[in-house]
């Protein structure tokens, strides 16, 4: 029993990677879920702040995933250009949707870690109190 209570969190949290990735898989296309135009601006928003062009959209509540966005594009692109002869903005534009794709499943991972945290340290917290 004392193994089933020390894996709980990661348990937890296996649980809901699962649930979430279900979801994110099984509702389709990324653009089917929301407004298209506004994710397309994150994602060329993205570019601009990975090629240290200014931007004329700065938000603050989308500054995150658009970060994450240039993040996704530094990461992914030179992997992908061993194999494709097509600079930056033109592999970004063509394949808009395997990036928004990987932009989102990055933040899940983040938030999955995030998640993970919070349930082990509340879970130490209430394995304190009961000693």
């Amino acid at each position: 029993m004392k193994k089933i209570e020390n894996k709980l969190p990661l348990l937890l949290t296996l649980f809901y990677a699962c649930f979430g990735l279900f979801r994110f898989f099984a509702q389709g296309p990324f653009y089917l879920r929301q407004n298209g135009d506004v994710n397309y601006v994150y994602l060329l928003t993205g570019l601009d702040y990975w090629s240290l062009q200014p931007s004329s959209i700065n938000d603050q509540p989308a500054l995150t995933v658009k970060l994450v966005n240039a993040l996704n594009i530094g990461i992914v692109y030179p992997i992908r250009s061993l194999f494709i002869d097509l600079t930056m903005e033109q592999d970004v534009l063509k394949n808009s949707e395997f990036y928004m794709s990987i932009s989102a499943l990055l933040i899940f991972a983040i938030l999955l870690l995030v998640f993970y945290r919070f349930i082990k340290y509340s879970y130490n917290l209430t394995a304190d109190k009961a000693i």
